[in-house]
């Protein structure tokens, strides 16, 4: 469920005067798909809990600069992708297990059989595997921008907002990242 914006601007209001339960209010909204984009951008389920919560510590000591024009979670994504791409910058990626990736990704209701919901989850997790291996060589941004359009639904204006680039920047980041991405996979089924 994605948080709602209306209910998040009634708790960002009141953070701003310094109510702290307003504060963990958003946090309790936003700190699912959060943690998600920041595993997604980083790939290690554990830096993306250290990334996730230093992004949040991060937006509370700045809420009170938070100017309103925007949507907060719009502000939110960008303070949590500029943590995680410092953290790219910081080391090295390291190697991470792909089927890892599947624990955020939501599953739907089934109605097939337990041996058919079986070999469903085989391929999904094949998959999963194959699209994580792939976005791994992709740049930082076009990473990034493909995780927030697809994995977040975002709107090319929120990545530019996110990303701090034009909407023709962000819509090319997504082209040229899916075309790398094709690439891949036609050149690894060969």
């Amino acid at each position: 469920m994605k948080p709602d914006d209306k209910e998040a601007n009634r708790w960002v209001i009141k953070a701003k005067q310094g109510n702290r339960k307003a504060f963990d209010r958003l946090v309790n909204l936003y700190q699912t798909p959060i943690l998600a984009l920041t595993y997604h951008v980083l790939g290690d389920y554990d830096e993306a809990k250290d990334a996730a919560q230093e992004a949040f510590i991060r937006a509370f000591e700045n809420i009170s600069r938070f100017k309103q024009d925007s949507r907060f979670s719009t502000w939110l994504y960008r303070i949590a992708v500029n943590v995680a791409l410092d953290e790219t910058r910081r080391k090295k990626r390291r190697k991470t297990d792909p089927l890892s990736a599947t624990k955020l990704l939501k599953s739907d209701a089934h109605t097939e059989t337990p041996a058919q919901e079986y070999e469903q989850r085989q391929e999904n997790k094949e998959q999963h595997k194959r699209i994580f291996k792939a976005m791994q060589h992709l740049s930082k941004q076009q990473r990034t921008a493909t995780v927030l359009k697809y994995f977040h639904d975002k709107s090319y204006k929120d990545i530019a907002d996110i990303l701090n680039c034009s909407q023709a920047t962000a819509r090319t980041h997504v082209f040229r990242a899916l075309q790398h991405m094709k690439d891949y996979f036609e050149g690894s089924s060969t």
